[in-house]
């Protein structure tokens, strides 16, 4: 595993990131048919594509739960938007921010639940690990059903 920031990720990795603060068991699927690597979880025993940071069937639910404050900010090149994850509680507060809402609600509930830093599969961390000098992936799948 490795370890990258909270705050930065996003596609599969960040999916990675959420499915473990839901207490979800991701499963990675190897690139195929000119696909990137891919998070997926089992849901009523089935095995579906996980990407709540781009699909709002999966990601709507979470804002509903734990995202109460929303925002943007513009600095005159590109939107960021902004939103604020509580924990169970609702007494510890984190903010995200990131190209989309549902970019910045799954970062803001990574950052709550999981802190700073967040440990990745190799195969997702990408060119994170090659700028830390770091080895690639591993020709193996991660897990399976």
């Amino acid at each position: 595993m490795i370890r990258v920031q909270s705050a930065t990720l996003d596609g599969a990795a960040l999916a990675w990131a959420v499915a473990i603060a839901e207490g979800r068991a991701p499963i990675l699927l190897p690139p195929n048919y000119g696909l990137p690597w891919r998070v997926a979880v089992v849901e009523a025993g089935r095995l579906i594509a996980w990407r709540p940071e781009r699909d709002w069937s999966q990601g709507g639910p979470l804002l509903d739960q734990w995202c109460k404050g929303f925002g943007m900010a513009q600095d005159g090149t590109r939107q960021n938007f902004r939103a604020y994850a509580y924990d169970h509680e609702y007494y510890f507060q984190r903010v995200g921010g990131g190209p989309s809402i549902l970019v910045a609600a799954c970062r803001a509930r990574v950052l709550v639940v999981l802190g700073e830093t967040v440990e990745l599969p190799p195969e997702l961390a990408g060119e994170r690990a090659e700028a830390q000098g770091r080895q690639g992936a591993p020709d193996s799948v991660r897990s399976a059903i």
